[in-house]
């Protein structure tokens, strides 16, 4: 073999056992960074089950959640978690997984969401709308200005939302599109409020002990981020210098006149209970951030409140409980002397232990003759105390001498008075059936004169709660009688609740003028209205824990700090 020779075979050994050297380091390498790699998808689930712990405490526990919770083993590792506030009053909770000498964090800012229904909500009768300059209502998330102006991170609602079609209407046809934004873009606008939505809110923040009611002249500064207010103002609100505040502003049966210098981050409530018109302004640069509702009380102001006059019938008498208006009608008069002439018949409203004579003096047959064409309606402008019986009295009237044309040619034929009753008068109310009862001599029957009060699919009487119809047989007591068919004298009375300023004249849909000008804004705010949740249950129930933001972070053993584990402690 020549030298030569035996070189390359020596090189050719070296060069093998070389190859198969860097071979197992690099198999080595491999598990190496296969464990290294397995240990970091654990650890990043350990964080993730500590993120899940952390979102799930602050969700309990809101802005007094634990601030940190340390050493919990999970799935082969350990989470720490610790939360803090941030500037803006947000949370920041940072979830460390550690798996031997691999830790993953996860940081995560953490923002609350109480979702409204809108940015306004209107929910009361007679609406009526009036807007000029560059206002805004926006049901686009935004910041409040007292942590960070700007948008904000949830979804957006509707700018506006009303209770009716007419108040609808108005709106969509008052307020320009571009000035009312949020969900489904420009012209937010949609109906379906629920008023008890608002009711419950503000029925759990006027009961608590440390609401403020300011006298007025109002101004002044309410409520922290951390610590809202519930402020309560009974009557006109219309402040006089700078009001701002953050938490529930609640004004209550008075008009919202506000301007220059008035700034409220919460949610603003304007109440009305009783049925008068309520003027809402914002002028000026007037701003609130999170919501604002108007809405009449359930069962407040509306008609439904006007007619809920409690009374009792006390034989024949009626007697409301509460204040109330009175209105007595006659429906119809029917009733003749064999067929021969119509019988005049006269009729008097009693009230308590007073008598009115509404359609001519009750004593004289042709002066007081309500069977004949016309209307006869009698509606007193002074309201009555509740207590007051009401009953109501007629008299037909028989011909004794000439030809009927003056008073004296009469006499009264027969008297009933519903302060008395008997077997001549009879009473009806909402759900009774109808009287299946003739009239006599082809004259029109009970049904007939009660057809507008008629349910056609159940055949009963269908009346307001605060109705009631006298039927009045003035021609003969005999029950067996053909003439026994009570439509000689048929009245409606009917009442409405004074207390909660309501009329017959100007009806039960006061007035709501709504109106913005200037630069003013009403802003959706998610975590404005979730701040609140500390003062109101109703709200707590509602808030959501949203993450708004998050990072992964992957911390290496070389990166990992000699003290690392006293950080979260």
């Amino acid at each position: 073999m020549g030298r030569g020779t035996l070189l390359v075979a020596v090189a050719g050994l070296l060069g093998a056992a070389s190859v198969a050297y860097i071979g197992l380091r690099s198999q080595f390498e491999m598990n190496d960074e296969q464990h290294r790699y397995e240990h970091q998808v654990v650890a990043r689930d350990v964080a993730l089950s500590g993120l899940d712990r952390g979102l799930s405490a602050v969700k309990l526990e809101l802005m007094g959640v634990d601030r940190s919770f340390g050493d919990r083993p999970v799935s082969g590792g350990i989470y720490d978690v610790a939360i803090s506030e941030n500037r803006y009053g947000d949370l920041n909770l940072t979830s460390r997984g550690s798996v031997g000498d691999t830790r993953h964090e996860i940081e995560s800012n953490v923002i609350f969401e109480s979702p409204l229904q809108a940015a306004l909500a209107i929910a009361g009768e007679g609406l009526r709308v009036d807007s000029s300059g560059t206002y805004m209502i926006s049901g686009m998330d935004a910041r409040m200005p007292s942590v960070k102006t700007g948008a904000g991170y949830l979804r957006a609602v509707k700018g506006v939302m009303t209770d009716n079609p007419a108040a609808y209407n108005e709106v969509r046809s008052r307020i320009t599109a571009e000035s009312m934004q949020g969900d489904g873009g420009d012209g937010s606008v949609s109906q379906g409020v629920d008023v008890y939505a608002y009711e419950n809110v503000f029925g759990q923040a006027i009961s608590r002990s440390d609401k403020i009611v300011p006298a007025p002249p109002y101004f002044g500064s309410f409520g922290t981020a951390n610590d809202p207010a519930v402020v309560q103002v009974n009557g006109d609100f219309e402040p006089t210098g700078t009001f701002k505040g953050r938490g529930i502003l609640i004004v209550q049966d008075g008009d919202f006149v506000v301007g220059n210098d008035f700034l409220w981050e919460g949610l603003v409530l304007i109440r009305r209970s009783m049925a008068a018109d309520l003027n809402v302004q914002m002028n000026g640069n007037a701003v609130v951030y999170g919501g604002m509702a108007i809405f009449d009380a359930p069962g407040g102001a509306s008609s439904a409140a006007c007619e809920d006059v409690p009374f009792t019938i006390t034989g024949v008498e009626t007697v409301p409980t509460v204040p109330f208006l009175l209105k007595t009608e006659v429906l119809g008069a029917a009733i003749s002397y064999g067929g021969s002439y119509d019988m005049p018949v006269t009729s008097r409203v009693h009230k308590g232990d007073s008598s009115v004579d509404p359609w001519g003096t009750y004593n004289e047959a042709l002066t007081g003759n309500v069977n004949r064409d016309g209307t006869f309606s009698y509606e007193p402008a002074d309201a009555l105390p509740g207590g007051t019986g009401i009953t109501v009295s007629g008299t037909s009237w028989v011909r004794n001498d000439g030809d009927g044309t003056s008073n004296d040619h009469w006499n009264p034929y027969m008297e009933q008075n519903s302060e008395t009753g008997g077997s001549q008068l009879k009473v009806l109310r909402n759900g009774d059936p109808v009287p299946d009862i003739q009239g006599y001599l082809d004259q029109g029957s009970v049904a007939d004169f009660v057809s507008n009060f008629i349910d056609p699919l159940s055949n009963t009487i269908s009346l307001e709660p605060n109705q009631s119809i006298y039927l009045f047989e003035l021609g003969t007591s005999n029950s067996a009688s053909a003439a026994y068919d009570f439509q000689d004298l048929v009245v409606l009375v009917s009442m409405l609740r004074s207390d909660v300023g309501c009329s017959f004249g100007g009806g039960t849909g006061a007035e709501i003028a709504f109106s913005m000008t200037g630069s003013t804004q009403i802003r959706y705010s998610g975590e404005a209205i979730a701040k609140l949740g500390s003062k109101v249950p109703a709200i707590e129930s509602e808030i959501k824990v949203v993450v708004a933001a998050q990072r992964d972070v992957l911390v290496t053993p070389e990166e990992i700090p000699v003290t690392a584990a006293a950080e979260v402690r």
